[in-house]
């Protein structure tokens, strides 16, 4: 028999898995989250790269009266693609409506990379600029204000 003054030291096989089943739970709540933030934040620097051009095409637009003046890189004011691309893009292009397109070398969906358009909408004043991803059709788009999906 034991006595009633015995003091036990430490934690019970119960207690133990109880605390092993907490944390499972939270980090099953946290990864997702995690893994999501860490690709929002890649995506924002890499969509960093893009204000230069958005800068300099809304100025053309502004001087040349129409887009299509807008859509060459290095002429009108525009920049030039950088070369070497920055880390974090594989394809960084201004297509002939001036719409800017990314493609993220960091980010991927279903095993593809991510690609981001920045078309400008000019209204009677300044320009707006729509943002299209390729991840537009998930529960919830990496891109900040991703407003419709790229046409493939």
């Amino acid at each position: 028999m034991q006595d009633a003054n015995t003091h036990y030291n430490g934690f019970s096989l119960i207690e133990m898995m109880v605390v092993v089943a907490i944390i499972a739970i939270l980090s099953a709540i946290a990864v997702p989250s995690y893994t999501y933030y860490t690709q929002q934040a890649k995506v924002t620097k890499a969509m960093a790269h893009a204000q230069p051009f958005q800068l300099a095409i809304a100025l053309c637009w502004q001087t040349e009266g129409q887009l299509s003046d807008c859509a060459q890189a290095g002429q009108n004011g525009l920049p030039n693609v950088p070369s070497p691309l920055p880390a974090e893009l594989t394809s960084l292009s201004i297509g002939d409506d001036s719409r800017i397109s990314l493609q993220l070398a960091s980010v991927t969906i279903d095993e593809q990379p991510l690609s981001v358009e920045l078309t400008p909408v000019p209204s009677s004043t300044h320009l707006e600029w729509r943002i299209s991803c390729s991840d537009y059709q998930q529960s919830r788009s990496v891109v900040s204000d991703c407003q419709q999906g790229i046409a493939q």
